[in-house]
């Protein structure tokens, strides 16, 4: 039985390698891309709800087309990632 050659082996070490690496960064990607996705998509359709703190009065407020609420002055469309 002919073992093969110090090159030829070495070339197969590399090309195992080169697809093991291209698997293991393809699974990243593809883990990294859906999760960014996910995110995207839960964070544009809901709305988080927060109070305008420079806005003091009722009047300025229901101005703006916000609401006004326990004394604050409340934006729904705020959005998580600001």
């Amino acid at each position: 039985m002919r073992y093969p050659q110090p090159i030829q082996r070495s070339k197969i070490y590399l090309l195992i390698l080169a697809i093991v690496a291209f698997g293991t960064s393809s699974f990243t990607f593809i883990l990294l891309y859906s999760s960014q996705l996910a995110a995207n998509s839960s964070t544009s359709t809901s709305s988080h709800p927060t109070s305008i703190p420079w806005i003091e009065s009722k009047l300025e407020c229901e101005h703006t087309n916000r609401t006004w609420h326990d004394g604050k002055c409340w934006d729904d469309e705020h959005s998580q990632m600001f």
